[in-house]
């Protein structure tokens, strides 16, 4: 299908808010009406508004939110499951962050490799706090067992990221509130309505287009042409009857961790059908943490800025046992006094 490289209506090209202008006194989104984008499995979308769910089936390098200060963009690969995730743009200052999969990438901050062990922490003040964990809780015990290792991260202006990295592909939760100036991309327009953002209107209004060479935050190849690709929709028509049963049977007992919702086995099914049988459970644990993370916005506060690193405690002083007072010395033992040998007495004549 062929892909026009057209603007957003209505906003500013990605990249054109000054610093001043993107930062966080400046462009701060009021408080109220947060919500959470997911992106999981090969890759389904649940947009910010709500109900609508996309199956994205072409490769590439696409727009995930794009605004005037904020860019999210997301690489699609083989089977079109997120490779990576990169954020950048004014509100950042010009800095890039990127999350690959653990087997085959890095968490890098410009380039420079972060959150290298597991678990860890980075910050730069006022611009990023970032965690690295496999401590997480799930709620249901029949996911505990997953080998979940979670970047936590949180930016300026209310951006919070949650990044499940897998061996070889990532899921995304991306919560923010209405950005100033507007916003779109595969994550939706986040205006409240629900109708408006199917793939096809997203596509119409050129939010969900492929990242240009010059706007692109992540490096390395890209699509390999940017004017045309083939986009190959496979359906759950084309998953063999026998393996279409397995499917069905694997999501429905992980599912009815995350709530059994229709569109979420649909999505599920069609994940284990064609991109095998872990992505059961790989579905759960991410529809679970969007769960919990609007459990979390429900009572958070609202902010602009990442909390600041707490400071590093001075590593306490070692106890040291009191120095003993000098044994006072000893007054010098006197010479004894010899009484004067007397003369002796003459000697009569």
């Amino acid at each position: 299908s062929r892909r026009a490289r057209v603007g957003l209506s209505g906003l500013a090209a990605p990249g054109g808010g000054a610093a001043g202008a993107c930062a966080a006194g400046s462009a701060c989104p009021p408080c109220g009406n947060e919500s959470t984008c997911m992106l999981w499995g090969d890759p389904h979308v649940r947009v910010f508004d709500g109900k609508v769910h996309l199956r994205i089936l072409d490769e590439g390098d696409f727009w995930i939110v794009r605004s005037e200060c904020v860019e999210i963009q997301g690489r699609y690969g083989e089977k079109s499951v997120i490779t990576a995730i990169a954020v950048g743009g004014a509100f950042l200052q010009g800095h890039r962050l990127v999350v690959e999969p653990r087997a085959v990438g890095r968490v890098t901050w410009d380039g420079r490799e972060i959150l290298a062990n597991l678990p860890s922490a980075f910050a730069v003040d006022a611009l990023i706090r970032a965690t690295y964990s496999d401590d997480g809780e799930h709620i249901d015990p029949g996911l505990r067992g997953m080998p979940l290792k979670t970047v936590e991260v949180e930016l300026p202006l209310g951006v919070r990221l949650t990044v499940d990295r897998w061996p070889k592909h990532l899921d995304v939760l991306v919560s923010m509130r209405p950005l100033l100036g507007g916003q779109d991309g595969h994550c939706g327009n986040h205006n409240g309505e629900d109708s408006d953002d199917s793939l096809e209107r997203i596509r119409a209004r050129g939010g969900g287009f492929l990242v240009s060479p010059e706007d692109r935050l992540l490096l390395g190849a890209g699509p390999p042409d940017l004017e045309e690709t083939a986009t190959v929709l496979d359906t759950l028509e084309a998953c063999a009857t026998g393996r279409r049963e397995k499917a069905e049977e694997l999501c429905r007992r992980s599912g009815a961790a995350a709530g059994g919702a229709p569109e979420y086995l649909e999505s599920c099914v069609f994940d284990v059908c064609f991109a095998g049988d872990q992505f059961a459970q790989e579905d759960a644990a991410i529809t679970e943490q969007r769960k919990q993370r609007a459990a979390a916005m429900a009572s958070g506060d609202c902010t602009c800025r990442p909390a600041s690193p707490a400071p590093t405690p001075a590593p306490d002083s070692p106890t040291q046992e009191p120095t003993p007072a000098p044994a006072p010395t000893p007054a010098p033992t006197p010479s004894p006094t010899q009484e004067p040998t007397p003369a002796p007495s003459p000697t009569p004549v």
